[in-house]
Formats: C-alpha cells, structure tokens, sequence
C-alpha cells in the first residue's frame, strides 16, 4: 500500500515537474533555480541518494567500503584542510545550494569522502560487464591521449607541457590522471570545495614523488599571473554551473594560457544527455533535480561559447558513450574546421570488450549513465 501510494505522490510531483518546465525555461542563466524546482529537489533527494548508492554496490562498485577508508581516515585528512583553506573565500551563491544530493552541495565532508565511490560508479555504467576501474582508466586515459594527440597536430609535444591546470579538480582524481598523461609536468589543481581539496591533498602525500599541487580557489578568479600554463583542464565542472559562470571559467582559462596554449573541456555529451532524458518526464525531473543546472548546460553549443571566449581552432572529440572532448587553443593560429583535427574512431572499441555488432542500438535503449550524479 506504501509503494502504490508513494508511486502517485512522486508521479503527482513529476507530473507538476513537467507542467511547471516551461516556467524555469525562462530562468536561463540564473544562479540558483526557482523555489519550485528546490522545493521538488528536496522530496527527491533521500530517494535518489539511496538509489544510486544500491546502483552503484550492484555494478561492482565498493561503495561503501571506499567511504569507510575514508571515514577512518579522517582525523589525518581534517588537518589539510585547516592548512589549506582559505577562509577569506567568498562562495558564490549557486555553489551553496543543495546539489548531488548533498545540502549543502559539495561543502561538506561526506560529499568529499563519497567523491570516488560516485565517480567509479559513473564510470562502471557506460561498458556493461565491466570493472569499474578499468573503464574509469580507458575513459580518463583515453582523454589525455586525444590532448597529446590534438596538441601534436600543433607541434607541441607532450615533453613541451611543462605547466597544466586543472580547473575544478574536485578530489584529484582527474589530476592524477593528467600526472600519468604527463608525468614531467607540474600540475596544480584547482578547487572550491575545501573539503575536496583536503581529500586531494591528503592523497597526493600519499603518492611519492608527484608534482601535483593543489590551491583553493575559485576558478573564476584564480590568484595567478597571466600566461602561466600549457595546458588548462576543465572535467566534469561546466555542466554543474550556470552558463554565464561558464563564460567567466572560459575567459580566465583563456587569461592563464600562454599563447597557443590548449584548453580540454571533458564534459557530459548534452545531445547525449537531452535525448535519453527527454524519452521520460520523470527521468528528466528526477536527473536535473541533483544538477540543477543542466538544463543550462545542453541548451548552449560549447564550440560556440568557446569561440565567444578567445578560443580558435576548436576540435569535438566523442571521447565514450556519454562524454565529449572539446578542444581549443588561445589565439596565434589561423582557424581550421573541426573535421581536419582529431576524430574519434567509431570503430576502436574498449580492448577489454568484445567487438558487438550491434552495440549502437543496444546504446539507444539505455539509460543516461549520469542519471543521479
């Protein structure tokens, strides 16, 4: 009787959800939703939370044993953090809303303590039969090949990275990542989360030898010299801020290149992304209801905003099933079509699949993989 209950409150909300769409539709660009849309949030988010964690344990994700680690752990991790930590910082107001779940979004230590669980948990759901692990591996390392090989085309190699950022570098794990893709490179991250910087921070002590750094910062406005680096990463960060924030993130990536240096944007593929959602109204409610603005995020052509903000010679890259490559470099070329630089070969598969003949429509049929991220 609870279920079949519970089943018409949440379709009621749905229902609502969608009568209601057309209203946030107007509220492109804002900083924090309509009330309407937090008020849905909050009778999602429990639901959600706990759904994706069982998800996540039934693909082979530990979830719950990685946070505990974590959790034991923390007495050594909480100190990075009172080093670290710049406690002038103004937040802005779209990063102190409740997002992924969390209520006060990635402020706090539980969201940062789950940040690997959630990001193996992703990644397990784009390959079926799949250890997380490795597809997390192909996925990230198949990014930093298609940067060597799209700044190859330039004449830079990847022994002449000598300076990388990484904007919004969460925990570090796309950091770490950029170090085994460029191990000869100093590579700082760059975070707002505190709690999130500690945890990067705690782990890069643990990795000897790493020329990982880590600043807390807001990647609007980051505390550096102009022209300072190689090579600017943005990873899983645009599509989680309005768009007007993503211009100012593109304009001082655009400032903190040297000339002709690279920006790599690794991001949701929004065409992707709004054609699985838009199969379900209450897929749709249930996903923008954890990220409240992706609605934002594939309204806009990236290549465009990229343009907009200084970049030239723009390559997409289809890195996997459901993220896309951007690629741009900051002024002192002539601009090329996108179909002259690097393309994603359809037809190289994951090594650790089976070639199948009909993956792609098997793709077609299932759900966004980044349903409740």
């Amino acid at each position: 009787m609870y279920y079949f209950i519970n089943t018409i409150f949440i379709s009621t909300i749905a229902v609502t959800y969608v009568s209601s769409f057309s209203f946030y539709n107007h509220h492109l660009g804002r900083e924090k939703p309509p009330m309407l849309w937090n008020i849905m949030s909050q009778n999602l988010k429990t639901v959600a939370r706990e759904w994706f964690i069982r998800r996540a344990e039934k693909k082979g994700v530990p979830w719950r044993k990685i946070v505990e680690e974590y959790q034991d752990r923390l007495e050594l991790i909480e100190p990075y953090k009172l080093k670290y930590e710049n406690r002038s910082m103004e937040y802005p107001n779209y990063y102190t809303q409740a997002f992924h779940g969390y209520d006060t979004g990635n402020l706090n230590w539980q969201a940062a303590l789950e940040a690997k669980s959630a990001t193996l948990s992703i990644s397990s759901l784009y390959w079926k039969n799949t250890d997380p692990v490795v597809a997390q591996e192909w996925m990230r390392n198949n990014a930093t090949q298609s940067m060597i090989r799209y700044m190859q085309q330039y004449n830079t190699s990847s022994s002449s990275v000598h300076t990388i950022m990484d904007m919004g570098s969460s925990t570090g794990i796309s950091t770490n990542f950029l170090y085994e893709a460029f191990p000869h490179s100093t590579i700082l991250g760059v975070e707002l989360s505190p709690y999130f910087l500690a945890t990067a921070l705690y782990d890069a002590d643990m990795a000897p030898n790493s020329n990982i750094l880590y600043l807390h910062a807001n990647v609007e406005d980051v505390p550096i010299p102009d022209d300072s680096f190689d090579l600017i990463t943005c990873q899983f960060l645009l599509h989680e801020v309005p768009y007007w924030k993503q211009i100012n993130i593109l304009k001082e990536a655009h400032r903190l290149l040297k000339p002709e240096g690279t920006l790599a944007i690794l991001d949701l593929n929004p065409y992707t992304v709004k054609r699985r959602l838009q199969g379900s109204s209450f897929r749709l409610w249930a996903f923008e209801s954890t990220e409240p603005h992706i609605f934002d995020y594939y309204n806009h052509d990236m290549r465009s905003t990229m343009y907009d903000c200084g970049f030239i010679n723009i390559a997409q890259v289809k890195n996997d099933p459901m993220n896309v490559l951007w690629l741009g470099k900051k002024g002192g070329t002539i601009l090329q079509s996108s179909t002259s630089l690097v393309q994603y070969n359809d037809e190289y598969w994951p090594p650790f699949l089976t070639k199948d003949k009909n993956r792609d429509s098997k793709r077609k049929n299932r759900l966004c993989p980044c349903q409740f991220l």
